[in-house]
Order: structure tokens, then sequence, then C-alpha cells
């Protein structure tokens, strides 16, 4: 029985070996990844102190141009943004930051799908975890993983587990350097050339997490004294905005200011889009010199001046 016991101590302990190893192996690649999503979200989480971060999805990953919102500002920026992504992994960036250094203003751009509606690819929000997972030791973002998926408490003390889903981008890290530049900003290149077929919106459901998340950061944001600015980015095509009503409300309610070009007339121009979704380098460069430009006046306005 001793033997036997003692070949069942001994094949978790090799395990347990391996398991750290692997896991150990997997945070040396991201630390020494030359470039790429993985090192991407570690420096905006871990490494970078910008004074203005942007926050949200691809439309903030590729709209917002850091060096034009220095270069006008003169605060240093850092684009955080990450596609597919929105309010979870949003809310996970925010705090890994904060506990470093409070940024001086925060852009977030909002994306329904990922921030205030249910969306179909979602399966219970458990699939924006998967950027949040190597970072589990950390007890902010441990607190957002087990509040959507408790059953993660157990299945993260897995060191390969929190890299499951992020091996092939890993190694591909390794090999390819992405067109991100060091500020975040990955720039998206050609020109829409077909016309948008506007249909008319489904009727969707508020995604109750999303939006009491998003909630949470603004006021998280407003004790904090950072000056937080929720913005919609234009989209082609677009008539109204009528998809943003629920996180307005949330804005007037904390004093959040809502900066909104989804569907401003300036921007419906195909020359400055290379998808519907999406504007160009040429389109983001332009968008961005507004949105620099916007913050000057706000701040100078606000009597908030950043020094």
């Amino acid at each position: 029985m001793k033997k036997y016991l003692l070949h069942i101590v001994l094949f978790f302990a090799i395990v347990a070996v391996i398991d750290y190893g692997i896991g150990y192996g997997c945070v040396w690649l991201q630390d020494h990844a030359k470039g790429g999503r993985m090192k991407s979200v570690r420096q905006s989480a871990l490494v970078q102190t910008a004074d203005i971060v942007v926050l949200g999805s691809s439309r903030a990953h590729h709209h917002y141009v850091p060096k034009v919102i220095t270069d006008i500002t003169g605060m240093t920026a850092h684009n955080a943004g990450v596609d597919g992504n929105g309010i979870v992994l949003a809310t996970g960036l925010y705090e890994m930051i904060v506990e470093r250094y409070h940024p001086k203003m925060i852009l977030y751009e909002v994306t329904p799908e990922f921030d205030i509606n249910v969306y179909d690819e979602d399966a219970n929000d458990e699939r924006y975890l998967g950027w949040l997972r190597p970072y589990y030791a950390k007890e902010s973002v441990r607190r957002i993983i087990n509040r959507i998926s408790p059953i993660d408490r157990y299945k993260d003390m897995s060191s390969m587990f929190r890299y499951n889903s992020k091996v092939v981008d890993l190694l591909k890290d390794q090999v390819v350097i992405s067109d991100y530049t060091a500020d975040g900003y990955a720039p998206l290149e050609g020109v829409l050339k077909e016309e948008r077929k506007l249909k008319e919106r489904a009727v969707v459901l508020i995604d109750t997490l999303k939006i009491n998340m998003l909630e949470e950061l603004m006021v998280k944001a407003n004790q904090s004294d950072i000056q937080l600015i929720m913005i919609a980015s234009p989209k082609y095509g677009e008539q109204n905005s009528d998809e943003f009503v629920a996180a307005k409300a949330l804005c007037d309610k904390h004093g959040i200011e809502f900066w909104d070009y989804y569907a401003t007339n300036v921007f419906q121009k195909k020359e400055y889009f290379t998808h519907f979704t999406h504007l160009n380098s040429y389109g983001a460069i332009y968008y961005s010199k507004i949105i620099a430009n916007r913050i000057t006046q706000y701040l100078s306005e606000e009597g908030a001046l950043i020094q």
C-alpha cells in the first residue's frame, strides 16, 4: 500500500513539475516575443506608462494612432485595444494598469457587441477570458475570471491551462514580426470598394454582465480621478447611433463624456475605410487628429489641463 501511495504522489509531483515548467516556458516566450498580440497585451498591462490609454475592441486597436495624439496633445499615448474583445478584457487591463500607475486619461471605444449587447458568439462571455488567464495569479484578474466562470478557479490552477488557447499565438510571435507599433496601434491598409447594404437592425438584448462592468469602469475611473471618455468612432454607412442608448444613459448618470462619431457625415467616405467597421490607416490618422484636438479643447474648457 505504501508503495502504491508513493507512486501516486510521485505521479502528481511529476505532473506538477511538467505543468510548472510549461507554464514558465510560456511566460518566457511571451516576454521574449518579437511582436504580435500576446506581447502587445502584456506591454499594455504590465509595461507601458502612458498619460492616455486607449481601451476597447478592434475599433480601438485600429482607429487611434498614439503618435498623432501625442504630437497634438503633448501627452504620451498607448493603444491597448484588442481585436474581438471589449469590457471583460478591458476591465482586466484597467485593473492591472492602475495597480502600477494611474493614467491621466482613458479613451474607451464602445462596441455594442462586446460592451453592451448579448452577442451570438459569446457563450456566456467566457470566450473573453483567454487573454486574461495568463494573468490569473493577479487577484484583480482572478476576481473577473471567477465572476464569469466559477469553475476556472480550479482549471486555472494549471499553468498549462492558462496558456492553452494561446500556444499558437505564442509560437507565431517568436518568428512573425507583426505590424503592431511599439505603442500598440495596428494600422489597416486598403480602401473599401463595395457599398454597404443597410438592413433593419435585429432586436438585441442587453448583456447584464457587460453593461454592469461598463458602469463599474465608470465608477472606478471617477473614484480614481482618471478622465474617462467613452467614444463611438466612425462606421461606414451608419445613419444613426441608436445602438449606444444604454451606454449614453450610463454616461449621463455618472458624468462621463460620450463622444459620438459613429454616423458622422464627414467620415462617410469609402477612402477612409478598409471595411465597413474599420478605418484604414489614412482614416485613422485623420480621425485621431480630430480626437486629439478635441481632447486639448475639452481639457482646456474644463480647466483641467493636464501638465
